[in-house]
């Protein structure tokens, strides 16, 4: 059922009670040398694709604040120019 990997990354089942000699499969240095590189390479492949989906979603919510200030200095622009606007109209129909 269940099994286990050893050093090199092969896989073997556990012992059982009737043949408790099995043991791991022999690994050669070499092989153990690549399965190592090839672990720290997925390590920091993942990494970076952490660090990149990371990155992404900093960019879209700064692109999205950006939008979001914008849009709030349109609208005071607008309430400005509405003020001034009736500061004169005010003005004028005073007198």
């Amino acid at each position: 059922m269940g099994g286990y990997k050893n050093e090199c990354g092969k896989y073997y089942s556990n012992p059982t009670a009737n043949n408790p000699f099995i043991s791991s499969p022999p690994c050669s240095k070499k092989e153990i040398f690549e399965y190592k590189q090839k672990s720290i390479e997925r390590s920091n492949k993942s990494k970076a694709d952490k660090q990149e989906l990371q990155r992404q979603l900093n960019e879209k919510r700064r692109k999205e604040i950006q939008d979001e200030q914008a849009k709030v200095r349109n609208q005071y622009i607008i309430y400005g120019l509405i003020a001034v606007a009736g500061y004169f109209a005010y003005k004028k129909f005073k007198k």
